[in-house]
C-alpha cells in the first residue's frame, strides 16, 4: 500500500477549493443583486454557521473531558475559523459592495418624494 503524505492531500484540498470558491464569488455576485436583499446573505452565513457549531462542539468536548484547550489542542478551532471566516468576509465584503449602489438609490428616491410633496 502507498502511503499518501500529508502535504499530498493538502495540496489536493487546496485545488479543488478553487473552482469551488470561485463558484460560490459568482453565485454570491447574482444572489447580491436580487431585490430581497437576505438572500446575498445566505453563503457568507453558511460559511460561518457550521464552522462555529464544530468549534463549540469542540470546546465543549476538550472541557468536558477536563482536558482543558492548552497549546496545539488550539491549532484545529484556529485553522477553522481562519479557513471558513475569510472566504465568509469576502462574500460579505462583495454583498456590501454590490448592494451599496442599490441603498443609495433608495435614499435619493426617498428624498425625491419628500421634495415633491
Amino acid at each position: 500500500m502507498y502511503a499518501v503524505s500529508v502535504n499530498l492531500i493538502a495540496i489536493i484540498f487546496i485545488i479543488a477549493s478553487i473552482p469551488l470558491f470561485a463558484g460560490a464569488i459568482f453565485l454570491q455576485i447574482y444572489l447580491s443583486k436580487k431585490e430581497n436583499r437576505w438572500l446575498g446573505l445566505i453563503l457568507p452565513i453558511i460559511y460561518v454557521v457550521p464552522p462555529a457549531g464544530l468549534i463549540l462542539l469542540f470546546v465543549l468536548r476538550s472541557l468536558s473531558a477536563r482536558a482543558g484547550i492548552v497549546g496545539s489542542a488550539l491549532i484545529l478551532p484556529f485553522c477553522l475559523i481562519i479557513v471558513f471566516t475569510v472566504p465568509a468576509i469576502v462574500l460579505f465584503i462583495i454583498y456590501k459592495t454590490i448592494r451599496a449602489p442599490r441603498k443609495n438609490k433608495k435614499e435619493i428616491d426617498k428624498m425625491n418624494i419628500q421634495d415633491l410633496s
